[in-house]
C-alpha cells in the first residue's frame, strides 16, 4: 500500500528513470510500478481463507458470509465505478466544478463505509447522506467531449472494481472449496490457462462459458488472487512441519513462475501489465511469491520491527490509505500552492513522493484513531 501511494504519485514528478514508471500499452517491458498491483491482489487472495473461515466458522454463518462476499464486491465497484469516471470527467460540461465534485465524492465513501461505533445512533443517518451524495453526483457527472457529453460509464472498471471481480471469483472458489488445497490450486492452473488462451486463441466453446463468465476477464486478475489464497492454505495447513521447509516450497513455487514467465513470453503477447498477458501475471506472481515467503520467514510473533509498526496503518485500514491522495491533491489544486521545480524532478522528486507516502500513511493512522476508517 505504501508503494501503491509512491507510484501513483509519479504523475506529479518529471525527469525520473523509465524502469520506474509503467510501461505503456503495446510495450512489451516490465516497470517496477506494474508489479505493484499484482502484489495487491496476491494479497486480497491471502486474505480471504482467515477472513472467510472465521465468518464460517460461526453457527449458521453461510449466508451471513455469501452476504458479507457480496457486500464487499458491491462496496468495491461502486466506489471503482465513480474513481474510473472521474478520470473521464469533462469540467466544461458540469455543473459542479471539478475539484468539488472529488472532494465530495470521497466524503461520500467514508460516510457510508466508515468503521462506526457499534450501536452508533449516527450511523444510518450518515450512510443516508453518502448515498444521497452519490446519487447527486452520479446525476450531475458529465464525460465525454465537449461538444457530445456523456453520463457514467463503467469503462475498465477502475482499480478499486478490477480488484472487486478479483476478490469475487476467488471468494467464491474459496466458499465452495474450504480449505481444501487441491480444488483451490486447480482453479489456479484453470485461470492461467485461460490467461494463455486469451493471448493464443481459445476454441469457441470456451469462448461461449467465458462470456457467462465474464468477469474473470482473461484469467490474469483472478489468478494472481487465487495464488494469494493457495498460499494461505499452505500457511494454515499442515503439510510442512518447518517454516524452513514452507519458505523452500513458496520460493520454488516463485521461481517455477518466473521462469514459465519468461519461457512463455515471446509467445503470449510479451508482457504487459496493460494487456495483461500470462507473463506479466506469472512473473509478478512469482515475485509476491518471493517477497512474502521472505517477509514470513522473518517474522517473529515476539517482536515488531519499526518498519513494520510505522506501515502498520497502511495495512489495517488499506482502503482508507488509498483514498487520502483523493482528498490531498484536490486540497493541494484549491489552495494554489505548487512545490519548486526542484521538488518534483529527478532523485529529490522521487524522495518527495516516498515522504508523501509516509505522510498518507501518518495520516491513515491519525484518522483511524479518530474512528475514521472505511470497512467494507
Amino acid at each position: 500500500m505504501f508503494l501503491m501511494v509512491f507510484v501513483n504519485d509519479f504523475w506529479t514528478l518529471r525527469a525520473i528513470p523509465q524502469w520506474l514508471g509503467h510501461a505503456a500499452a503495446g510495450e512489451d517491458r516490465l516497470g517496477f510500478s506494474d508489479i505493484i498491483f499484482p502484489a495487491f491482489l496476491y494479497i486480497v487472495g491471502l486474505s480471504i481463507p482467515f477472513a472467510l473461515q472465521q465468518r464460517l466458522s460461526k453457527p449458521g454463518g453461510i449466508a451471513p458470509t455469501l452476504v458479507h462476499i457480496s457486500g464487499r464486491t458491491l462496496a468495491l465497484l461502486v466506489m471503482g465505478l465513480f474513481l474510473v469516471n472521474l478520470e473521464n470527467i469533462n469540467g466544461t460540461n458540469m455543473q459542479v466544478p471539478v475539484v468539488v465534485w472529488r472532494l465530495l465524492l470521497i466524503v461520500a465513501f467514508f460516510l457510508v463505509w466508515n468503521k462506526y461505533p457499534n450501536a452508533s445512533r449516527l450511523e444510518r443517518p450518515l450512510k443516508g447522506v453518502g448515498i444521497g451524495i452519490l446519487v447527486f453526483l452520479a446525476f450531475t457527472f458529465k464525460g465525454g467531449s465537449t461538444g457530445q457529453p456523456e453520463g457514467m460509464k463503467t469503462h475498465w472498471w477502475g482499480i478499486l472494481g478490477l480488484i472487486g471481480w478479483a476478490y469475487l471469483t476467488a471468494a467464491v472458489v474459496y466458499f465452495f472449496a474450504r480449505e481444501r488445497l487441491l480444488p483451490n490450486v486447480l482453479v489456479w492452473l484453470a485461470l492461467l490457462t485461460i490467461n494463455v488462451l486469451s493471448a493464443t486463441g481459445m476454441p469457441d466453446w470456451l469462448k461461449t462459458v467465458l462470456a457467462l463468465l465474464w468477469p474473470i476477464g482473461n484469467g490474469s486478475l483472478a489468478a494472481m488472487t487465487m495464488a494469494g489464497v493457495v498460499t494461505a492454505l499452505l500457511l494454515r495447513g499442515h503439510q510442512f512441519a518447518t517454516k524452513e521447509r514452507l519458505t523452500l516450497v513458496l520460493i520454488a513455487w516463485g521461481a517455477a513462475c518466473i521462469l514459465l514467465g519468461i519461457l512463455i513470453r515471446p509467445h503470449t503477447g510479451g508482457i504487459s501489465k496493460m494487456g495483461g498477458t500470462p507473463a506479466w501475471s506469472l512473473v509478478c506472481t512469482g515475485i509476491s511469491l518471493f517477497v512474502f515467503s521472505l517477509l514470513n520467514y522473518f517474522d517473529r510473533p515476539d517482536s515488531d520491527p519499526l518498519w513494520a509498526r510505522l506501515l502498520k496503518p497502511a495495512g489495517a485500514a488499506t482502503l482508507t490509505c488509498y483514498l487520502i491522495p483523493y482528498i490531498v491533491y484536490p486540497l493541494a489544486e484549491l489552495s494554489g500552492i505548487k512545490l519548486p521545480e526542484m521538488l518534483v524532478t529527478g532523485t529529490v522528486g522521487l524522495l518527495k513522493s516516498l515522504v508523501y507516502s509516509a505522510a498518507v500513511v501518518a495520516i491513515t493512522g491519525a484518522l483511524v484513531k479518530r474512528g475514521v476508517q472505511l470497512k467494507i
